[in-house]
């Protein structure tokens, strides 16, 4: 059954991942070969007598040579094995979704001319988890960058916004804010959209209109996840922009299918 992967967890640390990790860590291998060079010369294995300084000599610098490119080969072979991971995780990362956003981007907003910027378009994708508790968003938003936040990872209760009752209901749906009032929208989202007044707080203040719509597979019927889009122009989601919507929301539902089942 093919389902649209979360953004991963990231298994391998913050702190490994940045680039000044890797300069202590080059710090502390010169350290180490630093200290491995400046052990005092041990007396080598030899039975009997005590062997001569030139021998001593050549088995202590054997030793730290052996031990330093030790130190190196296992540096590199980690180095090399987090790049191969990484590497891994990207490719599992639904990016891809986001090339399907920026072609519907540029679809609604044919015909908008020189007034793009006006109209606040933001589209992205959630996914259902937690047995449908819950819907995570997998991509950034596509389009206007008000919010300049990373949302990757977010999670939203199923039973509230607009995205929760289009993925309850299998159904497109579209709404605007019935007062430009702050006080009276954050009402409008407690009372029409079940949020908690914590969560309506945290809305984007700016949209003045929305759209949910299911990204369905077409054979089982199985809701995918849900396409989102917001805008700043209460009028921005007519019938005509609905209607491409959906058909956009078939095609990347079998892409979805074909991607990653």
């Amino acid at each position: 059954m093919a389902e649209i992967p979360g953004a991963p967890k990231p298994l391998i640390p913050a702190f490994i991942r940045d680039a000044v990790f890797w300069e202590v860590w080059i710090v502390i291998l010169a350290t180490a070969v630093a200290i491995v060079s400046a052990v005092p010369e041990a007396t080598p294995p030899v039975a009997g007598a005590a062997a001569a300084p030139a021998a001593a000599a050549e088995f202590s610098w054997q030793k730290k040579t052996s031990i330093a490119l030790s130190l190196l080969i296992a540096g590199c072979t980690l180095v090399k094995l987090l790049g191969q991971f990484g590497k891994k995780r990207q490719d599992e990362r639904p990016t891809d979704l986001e090339g399907c956003l920026h072609t519907l981007y540029a679809i609604l907003l044919d015909g908008t001319g020189s007034d793009v910027a006006k109209q606040g378009l933001r589209l992205t994708i959630h996914r259902p988890v937690g047995d449908g508790a819950e819907l995570e968003q997998v991509v950034d938003y596509v389009g206007d960058n008000r919010s300049a936040a990373k949302c990757v990872g977010r999670k939203f209760p199923a039973q509230s916004g607009i995205i929760g009752k289009a993925y309850r209901e299998n159904k497109p749906l579209t709404a605007k804010r019935v007062n430009p009032d702050y006080q009276a929208y954050l009402d409008e989202l407690i009372s029409i959209w079940s949020y908690t007044e914590s969560h309506a707080k945290a809305r984007d203040k700016a949209a003045m209109a929305w759209m949910g719509i299911p990204i369905a597979d077409g054979q089982s019927g199985k809701v995918l996840g849900i396409l989102y889009g917001d805008s700043t122009n209460p009028e921005f989601f007519n019938a005509v922009k609905l209607n491409l919507a959906i058909l956009a929301c078939g095609g990347i539902a079998r892409f979805v299918v074909r991607r990653y089942k």
